[in-house]
C-alpha cells in the first residue's frame, strides 16, 4: 500500500509514495468510510481487509492494487 499522510505525520504502508499526500480524512471521505477505518487499514497488525476494501483504498489513494500469484523458488 502507499504511504498516506495522517493530519501532519506519515504512515508507512509501503515503499511506494503517493504524488498525492493524503491525510486520513481524505482517504476516509473518498472511500466512503471514516478516519478510524483508514487507520486500522494502514496500521500493522490483526486487520485482514478484504480485496474489495483494498481496491478502493488503492483507488482513493491514485493507485493501482496488484495481486500476483509467485512461483517459490526451489519448489
Amino acid at each position: 500500500m502507499p504511504r498516506v499522510a495522517k493530519s501532519s505525520s506519515r504512515t508507512k504502508t509501503s515503499s511506494y509514495d503517493v504524488a498525492e499526500h493524503l491525510t486520513q480524512d481524505a482517504v476516509a471521505e473518498r472511500m466512503g468510510t471514516t478516519k478510524s477505518a483508514i487507520s486500522r487499514l494502514e496500521s500493522a497488525g490483526k486487520h485482514a481487509p478484504s480485496l474489495a476494501t483494498l481496491k478502493r483504498y488503492a483507488q482513493a489513494v491514485g493507485c493501482e492494487l496488484q495481486v500476483k500469484l509467485v512461483p517459490q523458488k526451489g519448489v
